[in-house]
């Protein structure tokens, strides 16, 4: 019998056995268990429908043979007449106004659900925000044809499709096609899991527009060349002279040492063996963005116990950031090694200073924090092995070490613009 086919028909006893019995529907390839099925949900669907309306539902006598009954006013005061050409499209009608129905969202409603089902399982707020960023970059737009479409009716070719035209589109790289994709297995691995669908759907497509390609940055753009580093470090220690702000030796620490500025800014004293010149590297600042009740984002910061790997390490520590670590101890710092009166440093002070430098000497790219990561690793590269810069930066994977070697030459068009006036 159809009925051994499905497991105990009698047990879904409210709206979430209908959302039950719709997923096997959907999920059922004999068409005799889906008419099946479908009475047993409508019968259902009525029983919850005429629980919670309080009003008869009449079939007019005459000319007009309708049937008619009444629902809340939209004023919330008396009552609305209603009219529907049968009773079974009644029933559907008042099934919607209470929200008595199966779960099927829209894939832009389910997006919302998943993304706050994932915030519940992951400590990293920017991760949330940049799933976000995503959603609303490439399906947030009235060209989306995926936003409103119902999740069940999402098959293999409608989310083909519409993944290779943000490919082609939007020309992404296959990294950021990574950082997409991330985000549609999510959803639809979780609907899947749920048993709104019934397979993962995005695991069936193939992406058949290539990728744009990605070339290596040129070496002048992404370390600092030999006349640069040689120009900031005199840069560095004159406006320090003159300003006594804590943040150019925080810049040159990061010029010596390699470490990201998440790492300089959580540096404590308590983390240096000046003795045995050796530094521990275990906390870092990281960003702790929250969304107010309108979903709207806000940034802060904070610093964790844990370094962006997860995975501590130790250093050596060179005779020039001895140097630098010697004027620090002079600044009231609360156990911090970069702090001063002014308060810590932060990502936008650290850069403003590699920014100002960049237009007092002409230079022809503005370096940021992480080219003195990679300029610290390009230098280092004739002097301990690969390997051992891996271990000072703390990558999992040699390949992206690799990635952060450059040759640093040096560059005559870098000058000192005051020894250009004489």
């Amino acid at each position: 019998m159809v009925a051994n086919k499905i497991v105990d028909l009698e047990s879904y006893r409210n709206k979430k056995e209908i959302w039950n019995l719709e997923k096997l529907i959907n999920q059922s390839d004999d068409e005799e268990v889906k008419l099946q099925l479908t009475d047993f949900m409508n019968k259902k669907i009525e029983e919850a429908v005429l629980k919670v309306h309080k009003h008869k539902i009449t079939h007019l006598q005459g000319k007009d043979t309708r049937f008619c009954t009444y629902i809340p006013a939209d004023n919330k005061r008396g009552r609305k007449e209603v009219k529907k050409n049968t009773y079974n499209e009644m029933i559907a009608y008042l099934a919607e106004v209470y929200e008595i129905k199966a779960e099927n969202p829209t894939f832009k409603e389910w997006f919302y659900t998943w993304l706050d089902y994932k915030e519940t399982i992951t400590t990293s707020s920017k991760t949330i925000r940049r799933h976000e960023q995503h959603f609303n970059r490439y399906f947030l737009s009235p060209q989306s044809k995926l936003l409103n479409i119902k999740l069940m009716d999402i098959d293999k070719f409608i989310l083909e499709a519409e993944c290779n035209k943000i490919v082609k589109d939007f020309n992404i790289t296959k990294k950021e096609w990574g950082n997409l994709k991330t985000v549609l297995n999510g959803m639809f691995q979780l609907a899947f899991e749920k048993r709104i669908i019934k397979e993962n759907t995005l695991k069936l497509i193939t992406i058949g527009i290539r990728f744009r390609q990605i070339n290596k940055q040129p070496s002048e753009k992404m370390v600092l060349q030999t006349g640069e580093y040689e120009a900031l470090l005199e840069y560095l220690d004159e406006e320090f002279k003159e300003k006594q702000s804590i943040k150019y030796i925080a810049v040159k620490f990061g010029l010596f040492t390699g470490l990201r500025i998440g790492e300089i800014i959580a540096l404590k004293w308590e983390d240096l063996d000046l003795e045995n010149r050796i530094m521990h590297v275990q906390r870092e600042e990281v960003g702790d963005d929250y969304r107010d009740e309108n979903r709207k984002w806000h940034g802060a910061r904070k610093i964790v116990d844990h370094t962006k790997g997860y995975k501590d390490r130790y250093l050596d520590i060179l005779s020039q950031a001895i140097e630098v670590l010697n004027l620090a101890s002079f600044f009231t710092n609360e156990g911090f090694v970069f702090r001063d009166g002014s308060g810590k440093i932060t990502t936008n002070k650290y850069n403003h200073v590699l920014e100002d430098f960049a237009e007092y000497y002409a230079s022809k790219y503005v370096k940021r924090s992480h080219a003195l990561r990679r300029t610290y690793a390009s230098r280092q590269q004739t002097v301990i092995p690969i390997s051992q810069i891996q271990a000072d930066l703390g990558h999992f994977d040699l390949r992206t070490t690799q990635e952060y070697l450059y040759t640093c030459l040096l560059r005559q068009e870098i000058y000192d613009k005051k020894a250009a006036c004489f």
